[in-house]
């Protein structure tokens, strides 16, 4: 009888993976836990390797970098020989490797994960194997760059703003509807008088001291039948708009003829800056340590645009100055750690948009926490951070806060960047067969990274 084999699943949000690795099991077990099977499905079952492989799921991600989650992460990894790990959500440094004799396979999602120490698993003999493509892939167009667009498009549109404005108020339309504040009644209307009469007036300030600075606040004050009721804009908590950066809740921005900021200009660097192009008429201007004018025109020629269409900034600090929309596309290392920091959103424009798609820790967080509780930028869309899942008290979470009071609009997604189900079926898939093709003693097939 073959030796029982225990497999972990890690971080599996979405809860698909055992379904894909339950058919691995071996025909008794497959048996047990459907006494009912037909004839035709136990038929089915005894076509199946006979594999004894004990499956179990942790869903919730431990980070290994904080003590305590990275002690009870060897605790928990410790029993299994073969884990599967999903790209860059739990780390695996030597410090939890070298602690798990019995892991023999470590499989991940795509070709590479910077999360695991790959140098620290070829001495520990652990074999670690990767995924290529989903089979209905199409060559140039990823899914990273739908949700980079997704967040551009929904900031400058104010798409969940208007959404949240529809579905939550009944009189909600292109601008907040609040009820009024009912100040006085005035007693010298007629209460015969039909219709409603609309006055504005000026309402001296309770102030026992004559300051000239102080001036009066000019209000609507509307009469229906005997109440009257007073808007009083200079008090609206919610107040968005800031003389700085020209914002109007009620209108939305445009992107033709704006410039699109990319910082890389990459596989993905470059499908942003393909669409942002041909999709919706921007200008096109890049920067990253490397890049030359040379790069960027085959980069334009790889998808059949004219040289110069791609602009090289003169500096990072001439891209973050002159972009109406900067887009982060650059890969996370030690050099590139905190590569946006304060410096460089300072020099965006105030009406500007930031959308990072890439690694959290690319941006320091809170350089750009404060730079938006100040209303510096328009606004940012995030679909990474320095830490995730993004925890319970994270500033990021606070409700009602942002895009309030003259702070910056905050536009989130818990990193769905690659999280379409095509994808995450097909890796899934691959690690199947992986497991499969290993413990029929066939050798590691797929993308092997040891």
């Amino acid at each position: 009888m073959a030796p029982s084999i225990k497999l972990a699943i890690l971080d599996d949000y979405a809860n698909i993976a055992p379904a894909h690795f339950q058919r691995l099991i071996s025909p008794q077990k497959q048996q047990q836990q459907q006494p009912n099977n037909t004839s035709e499905s136990q038929s089915e079952s005894q076509s199946q390797p006979p594999f004894d492989l004990q499956i179990r799921s942790f869903p919730e991600t431990l980070n290994a970098r904080l003590p305590v989650e990275h002690d009870l992460l060897v605790a928990r990894l410790y029993p299994y020989t073969v884990i599967s790990s999903m790209r860059e959500r739990t780390q695996f440094p030597r410090s939890v490797l070298s602690q798990l004799p019995n892991l023999k396979l470590l499989l991940t999602t795509g070709p590479k994960n910077a999360a695991i120490d790959v140098a620290a698993c070829k001495e520990l003999g652990i074999t670690v194997a990767g995924t290529g493509p989903k089979p209905n892939a199409v060559p140039g167009y990823d899914a990273t760059n739908e949700q980079t667009w997704a967040l551009i498009l929904g900031l400058v549109k104010g798409v969940v703003q208007g959404d949240k404005r529809l579905k939550t108020t009944r009189e909600g339309w292109q601008v907040d509807i609040k009820p009024p504040r009912k100040s006085h009644v005035d007693k010298d209307v007629d209460k015969d008088d039909a219709g409603l009469d609309t006055d504005t007036n000026t309402i001296d300030m309770d102030n026992d001291t004559e300051d000239p600075d102080l001036q009066p606040t000019t209000t609507t004050t509307t009469t229906i039948s005997e109440d009257t009721f007073t808007f009083n804009e200079e008090e609206d908590d919610d107040q968005q708009t800031k003389p700085d950066n020209r914002f109007n809740p009620a209108l939305v921005s445009s992107l033709a003829g704006k410039t699109l900021g990319l910082l890389g200009l990459g596989r993905l660097g470059t499908q942003a800056a393909v669409t942002g192009h041909l999709g919706f008429g921007m200008k096109i201007l890049a920067w990253s340590s490397s890049l030359t004018q040379a790069r960027a025109d085959e980069a334009a020629s790889s998808r059949g645009l004219p040289a110069g269409v791609f602009e090289v900034a003169a500096s990072k600090e001439d891209l973050f100055r002159r972009a109406d929309v900067l887009s982060i596309h650059y890969v996370l290392g030690e050099r590139s750690r905190g590569i946006v920091g304060k410096k460089e959103l300072e020099l965006m424009k105030p009406t500007a948009y930031l959308v990072n798609t890439s690694r959290g820790p690319l941006v320091q967080e809170p350089e750009l926490l404060e730079v938006l509780e100040k209303g510096g930028i328009r606004g940012v869309g995030l679909d990474v951070f320095d830490t995730e899942p993004l925890p319970a008290d994270s500033p990021w979470r606070r409700e009602g806060f942002w895009g309030r009071q003259g702070r910056s609009r905050v536009l989130l997604s818990p990193h769905l960047g690659y999280a379409d189900e095509d994808t995450m079926h097909a890796w899934y898939e691959q690690q199947v067969e992986v497991v499969r093709a290993w413990m029929a003693g066939e050798g590691v097939k797929g993308v092997v990274l040891t």
